[in-house]
């Protein structure tokens, strides 16, 4: 068995890998599981169990809800399926700014309904900042005359301490 076999489980047969993904567990588990004898609605269904120490892997909200057929997210919403860039298509948001706001862990809800905020552009007159707060530039600091050979002086004697 491996993680390209197809597990049928609830009316759906779909490969080990694609069942660990929706249920937020490893392929390997599932495989062990079927060859330790386990029914295959068991070894799909039970969640996996951390060993003292053992670090669990962690799997979004979004791997969940993976469409391994067309190798794209599907955010639900309102009984819709849709990829991240199609929703943002749709409620009028640049993709990047939806990404942006499920990945800080906002729900799909909030996502896609919450308005964007408008960053606006500080221009040099009456708005502080780098381009108004310092003077023109005036020449590049060495005088007003260059020296073609430098005339450094050095006074008195170095003594050994």
């Amino acid at each position: 068995m491996t993680p390209n076999t197809v597990l049928e489980h609830d009316g759906v047969a779909q490969s080990v890998t694609e069942w660990a993904l929706d249920y937020g567990i490893t392929p390997a588990i599932i495989v062990g599981r079927l060859e330790r004898g386990m029914s295959v609605a068991e070894a799909i269904v039970r969640p996996m169990l951390a060993i003292k120490g053992q670090r669990l892997p962690i799997f979004s909200r979004l791997q969940q809800d993976f469409d391994p057929k067309s190798n794209k997210v599907l955010l639900s919403h309102k009984g819709k399926r849709r990829t991240v860039r199609e929703w943002a298509q749709i409620v009028g948001i640049d993709t990047f700014t939806l990404k942006s706001r499920l990945a800080v862990g906002w729900s799909i809800e909030r996502a896609l309904t919450s308005p964007v905020r408008k960053m606006k552009a500080a221009s040099a007159k009456g708005h502080p900042g780098v381009p108004s707060d310092f003077a023109p530039i005036e020449g590049t600091g060495a005088g007003s005359t260059a020296q073609e050979t430098p005339n450094i002086t050095f006074s008195g004697k170095v003594e050994n301490a």
